[in-house]
């Protein structure tokens, strides 16, 4: 920039008062530039267009772009922004709260930004913010707060840049680190679970062997032991799901495990529930995991239980 008192050339301090080319003053500001004579009147022409040129700037602008004055009242509002907030025409949001458009739980902290860019000492912030469409559908704006001047008088212009695409894909990250940590803490709780289900599977066995095979004891800890088995057996599972193994598939008869998991179930079911057994001789053969099978059947029957619980029923086929 020349100096109209001297041809050579003269650099602005870091002190001046520029304004960031994203953030125009559109109209009634004052910027002096120190050490140049005649310089607030050559920088205030640059950056401060008319009200129909900063009308056609706005609204011509590739982002969500609005005018706020009084008590956040929409004063202008691009076309961009009224087609991304759900509306059709810019006149059913003139003169409405900026606020109304946000999710209720954030207004409040729309406000507090809103007041504090009343301050001489704000500078433009970035907030991110949960709005609500025309339609009541979320989406997430990241909102660029600025000082400014429209019509001669004090406003705050608010730049929207529509994020609700990466709020998602973080949100799904962060879920993923989640599922990966409760992996790595489901991995050590199954190693501790091991470790006390081999003590309860070894004395089991023990016991087994002082008491006569034909005995109704025998046959209780039997049915112990067979339950031991099937929780080594998910423990097993929990193991090679932590690691994101492949999990075993192998050729397995249903017949067989169906008929285990009635027997288990007698002992815990209700008197007001029967169970009605009904299987075919020629049930066949599937390839699956023996445990995860065992889940599956295991969790019909206690969610059919739990939805006879309270009038009593019964459980067949």
């Amino acid at each position: 920039m020349m100096s109209e008192a001297s041809p050579r050339e003269q650099r602005i301090p870091p002190s001046s008062a520029l304004v960031p080319p994203q953030m125009p003053q559109l109209s009634g500001s004052q910027h002096v530039v120190p050490g140049i004579p005649g310089g607030h009147r050559c920088l205030q022409a640059g950056l401060q267009p008319s009200g129909i040129r900063a009308h056609d700037l706005l609204s011509a602008s590739l982002q969500g772009m609005c005018v706020l004055q009084g008590d956040g009242l929409i004063r202008f509002i691009n076309p961009l922004l009224v087609s991304l907030l759900g509306y059709t025409h810019a006149d059913e949001l003139h003169g409405h709260a900026f606020s109304t458009l946000l999710a209720p739980h954030e207004q409040g902290r729309w406000e507090e930004y809103r007041r504090a860019c009343a301050q001489e000492t704000y500078a433009p912030q970035r907030h991110t913010m949960q709005a609500l469409r025309y339609d009541k559908q979320a989406i997430w704006l990241e909102l660029l707060v600025a000082p400014t001047f429209w019509q001669g008088a004090p406003a705050v212009l608010v730049a929207c840049l529509d994020v609700t695409e990466r709020h998602h894909l973080e949100a799904q990250i962060r879920q993923h680190h989640k599922m990966h940590a409760l992996g790595t803490l489901a991995g050590g709780i199954a190693h501790d679970f091991n470790n006390m289900l081999a003590a309860i599977l070894g004395y089991t066995e023990l016991v087994m062997d002082d008491v006569p095979r034909d005995s109704l004891s025998w046959n209780r800890l039997q049915r112990v032991l067979t339950a031991g088995e099937r929780a080594k057996e998910l423990v097993r599972q929990i193991l090679t799901m932590s690691r994101q193994q492949e999990q075993e598939r192998r050729p397995l008869q249903l017949r067989g495990l169906i008929e285990e998991v009635l027997q288990l179930l007698r002992a815990s079911l209700p008197m007001t529930i029967a169970i009605h057994q009904q299987l075919a001789t020629d049930v066949g053969t599937i390839l699956a995991d023996p445990t995860q099978m065992y889940q599956v059947l295991m969790n019909l029957c206690v969610n059919a239980e739990h939805a006879m619980r309270l009038t009593g029923g019964v459980l067949e086929r």
